[in-house]
């Protein structure tokens, strides 16, 4: 548990990291990454619809 909770915590710290590196393109990135969840939405939507 304890070794698992380490990597975790190291994966964060290590997206952290590639955060601050990639600063400049965070607007881009976090726009595409709304851009798939809308499509994702969308593409969900019909199974979610269809039941009711």
């Amino acid at each position: 548990m304890i070794v698992g909770n380490m990597s975790v915590g190291k994966m964060i710290v290590g997206n952290m990291i590639v955060g601050i590196e990639i600063r400049d393109t965070y607007d881009q990135a976090l726009f595409s990454v709304k851009l798939d969840f809308a499509l994702l939405y969308f593409a969900l939507l019909p199974t979610l619809v269809l039941p009711i």
